[in-house]
């Protein structure tokens, strides 16, 4: 419509009063907003339509981390995985879903929540993995659900990998401890905190 009017006040500007030209420009114009329209209505609908995909995919893969620390931890007395071949394995599968899921969602918003759940179960795994006797080879070696072959390699390096990751951005790098504590009311009233930043280098001295 704004187009309309710009070319009306062109054509009245050069005198140029033909009703048919001005028919004619309507009708251009019509054709041109109509175009627009219809291109903005794709593009909405293609929005629209890849949202609901990262949506999709988002929620199949936090399904699937789910899944997979369920898997590790089943039949487990204390919070302790057991040295269960099955159960590892089943528990790498489900963190190789949960990582070609994850690669396919598009969206930003849906790829925060995936990056939030994924770092709540990391730290989950970490917690559970921490606990396995470190020196004792004999875990690793024998396998409750089948002693000759013990746990299966390439799972205890999907697990490992995932729960000991030191590749994804962590938010907290990018935090400076001098603007948020430097005059906050914290300090001022835990000296123990204030002495330990400093310490730290993390707070200036005065």
């Amino acid at each position: 419509m704004l187009l309309y009017y710009c070319c009306a006040a062109f054509l009245k500007r050069t005198n140029m009063q033909d009703p048919a030209m001005f028919s004619a420009i309507g009708t251009w114009v019509a054709a041109c907003v109509s175009l627009v329209a219809a291109i903005l209505f794709y593009k909405n609908l293609v929005w629209l339509q890849s949202s609901q995909k990262s949506k999709e995919f988002a929620d199949c893969a936090i399904a699937a981390l789910e899944s997979a620390y369920k898997a590790l931890m089943d039949g487990c007395p204390d919070d302790t995985p057991q040295n269960c071949r099955g159960n590892w394995i089943s528990c790498a599968r489900q963190l190789e879903f949960f990582r070609r899921l994850k690669a396919q969602v598009s969206s930003s918003e849906y790829m925060t929540k995936c990056g939030q759940v994924e770092e709540r179960y990391r730290h989950r795994f970490h917690s559970a993995l921490c606990l396995i006797p470190c020196k004792v080879e004999s875990y690793f070696a024998s396998s409750a659900d089948d002693t000759e072959l013990g746990l299966e390699p390439r799972s205890l390096a999907v697990v490992f990998s995932f729960a000991f990751n030191e590749k994804f951005d962590d938010p907290l790098e990018k935090v400076s401890v001098q603007a948020l504590l430097g005059s906050s009311t914290a300090i001022k009233y835990n000296r123990a905190l204030k002495i330990y930043l400093v310490r730290l280098g993390e707070l200036p001295k005065a």
